[in-house]
C-alpha cells in the first residue's frame, strides 16, 4: 500500500487543512522549512521515505493564478519522487499548460469539486496524454461537483482518490461506510480496491492496517505526518514496506 505525504498550498506557503479550508502553518514547517517547497519534499523524501507527494494548490482552487515554475523545480530536483498535483484543472486550457511544462514524474489530479459535468472529464481525459487521476470529492456525505462520478464508474481513472473533506484534520479514519459502500459498487463493476486511493482522516497505524486489509492501493498522510500522531521512524518503516516490528506490509 501506497503512503502519499500531501502538501496544500496558499500563497507559495505550506498550510494544514481543516475540514477542506486552509486552517495555518503546518507546525514542523516553521522556518527554515516552510518558505521552500524544495526543502519540504527533501524533507519527506529524507527524513520520512515518501516516495510520493500529493499537492494541492489552494489558490488555484479558489480561482487564482499559480505558478507551475516552483513544483516543476522541485519535481526536477526529485525524479524518483510521484508528485499528484491538484491545480484545479477544469478546462482544456490549464490542462494543456501543465503537459507543456510539467515533468514525467508529475501527475494531474482532477477533482469533481472543479468539474461542472461528466463531458467536461471525459473531455480532459482526451486531451491529457499522460494518466490522470480523478478525485471523488466528499463534503458531508454529498459528492461536490455536477458530475455524479460516483455513480459513473466506467469512466473512472485507472487510479481513482476518494476525499473526504470533512475527514481531514479529524483523525477518525478514512474507511468510512460510504467508502466501502463506493467501494463495494465499483468492485461489482470489475473495479478493485487497489485501485483506489484514500484521503482524510487517518491517524494512527490502525487506520493504515485497516486500509490495508481492505486492499486499498494507497492513503494520503496530512495531519498525522504533521502533527506527530505517526512518528518518522513508523512512516518510514511503512514507506519501506515494513512495519515496526520487522513484519512485511
Amino acid at each position: 500500500m501506497e503512503l502519499i505525504a500531501v502538501i496544500d498550498r496558499r500563497a507559495g506557503y505550506a498550510v494544514e487543512a481543516q475540514r477542506g479550508s486552509s486552517r495555518g502553518l503546518y507546525p514542523f514547517l516553521r522556518p527554515p522549512f516552510m518558505p521552500q517547497l524544495c526543502s519540504v519534499v527533501k524533507r519527506l523524501y529524507g527524513v520520512y521515505g515518501f516516495r510520493s507527494v500529493y499537492v494541492a494548490d489552494l489558490d488555484a482552487l479558489r480561482g487564482r493564478r499559480w505558478q507551475h515554475n516552483s513544483l516543476v523545480h522541485v519535481a526536477r530536483c526529485f525524479p524518483c519522487v510521484t508528485f499528484y498535483v491538484d491545480g484545479a484543472f477544469c478546462d482544456g486550457r490549464g490542462l494543456r499548460v501543465a503537459q507543456r511544462r510539467w515533468c514525467r514524474n508529475m501527475v494531474p489530479v482532477v477533482a469533481t469539486e472543479c468539474l461542472p459535468c461528466v463531458s467536461a472529464w471525459c473531455r480532459l481525459r482526451r486531451l491529457c496524454r499522460a494518466p490522470l487521476v480523478l478525485s471523488l470529492d466528499y463534503r458531508n456525505k454529498r459528492l461536490l461537483g455536477g458530475t455524479h462520478m460516483d455513480k459513473a464508474v466506467g469512466l473512472w481513472s485507472e487510479s481513482v482518490l476518494v476525499m473526504d473533506l470533512c475527514g481531514i484534520g479529524r483523525g477518525g479514519g478514512a474507511v468510512s461506510a460510504q467508502v466501502m459502500s463506493l467501494c463495494q459498487r465499483a468492485m461489482r463493476l470489475g473495479y478493485s480496491a487497489g485501485q483506489i486511493i484514500l484521503g482524510g482522516g487517518v491517524a494512527n497505524e490502525e487506520h493504515l492496517r485497516q486500509a490495508q486489509r481492505l486492499g486499498f492501493g494507497g492513503v494520503l498522510i496530512s495531519s498525522a505526518l504533521y502533527r506527530g500522531y505517526l512518528s518518522a521512524q513508523q512512516l518510514k518503516m511503512w514507506n519501506q514496506g515494513l512495519e515496526l516490528g520487522g513484519s512485511s506490509v
